[in-house]
């Protein structure tokens, strides 16, 4: 985090007191907004990820049905040719 200092000409008319208050007031709102980046960074992160998620999920589903009914088929032209 940058470190604020007050210039000169501002603490001077200021005064200490409350040229130290300013820094404060502008660390916490520099940290609150940190953490609100962040946490609106993760949400979409977890929101993007749930969505992938989902597709892969569907994918899945989709290609092992596609197997099966791959697999039935070899089973039944495996039959029909054994019989004969």
């Amino acid at each position: 985090m940058p470190v604020i200092s007050v210039p000169r000409s501002l603490r001077g008319k200021l005064g200490d007191d409350a040229s130290d208050d300013l820094v404060l007031l502008l660390n916490q709102a520099g940290a609150e907004t940190r953490d609100n980046v962040i946490e609106l960074s993760a949400e979409k992160f977890e929101r993007r990820l749930t969505v992938e998620t989902a597709k892969l999920d569907k994918r899945i589903t989709e290609e092992m049905a596609s197997v099966r009914v791959e697999m039935a088929r070899d089973r039944k032209s495996t039959r029909l040719n054994s019989s004969h």
